[in-house]
């Protein structure tokens, strides 16, 4: 994620980071014009959220957990997914968000370290709000020349694992 941080800071997005690790967190802050959130509550204010984890588990865990983003983050917050998820538990988070007022859009990338550093990532994007797709295309742009518009929410995903399985 951090060549991600470094092309949207570049773009002039204003950002806050934050990692489990505090001195993760802080490494990424002080090699980027970013504001280090030492809390996912600091993350409130966020327009758009974008999370680049391991898997679904921890996306969902992120939101919904204990302390999770949901109950902080405002209305009309857009959550972007661009972790490697499962197409199923993509489109349950979206529901569960749902309430909260918050949109989730899927969009893992293609392109490994060296196209997320130069931000010629290939994007698949998934979701059901024509209108949020459009909100974070410029955020994605900044990480990515080839946004592709798969579907509806979870699509992102399921074209992602079918990549992985035909590059495999």
């Amino acid at each position: 994620g951090t060549p991600m941080v470094a092309n949207l800071a570049r773009a002039g997005h204003e950002l806050y980071v934050h990692d489990l690790d505090p001195a993760r967190t802080k490494q990424v802050a002080d090699a980027h014009p970013v504001h280090a959130a030492g809390s996912l509550s600091e993350l409130a204010p966020a327009e758009v959220v974008v999370t680049m984890l391991p898997n679904g588990h921890i996306v969902r865990d992120i939101y919904l957990g204990t302390g999770g983003l949901a109950s902080a983050l405002g209305r009309g917050t857009i959550a972007v997914d661009m972790s490697s998820s499962d197409p199923a538990g993509t489109r349950a988070l979206g529901a569960e968000l749902a309430p909260f007022g918050i949109t989730l859009v899927d969009a893992p990338v293609s392109g490994a370290v060296p196209r997320a550093t130069n931000a010629t990532l290939a994007i698949m994007i998934g979701g059901d709000d024509a209108a949020a797709i459009e909100r974070v295309k410029p955020v994605l742009s900044a990480m990515g020349n080839r946004l592709f518009e798969t579907g509806g929410l979870g699509t992102g995903h399921a074209m992602k694992a079918l990549n992985n399985f035909v590059a495999a």
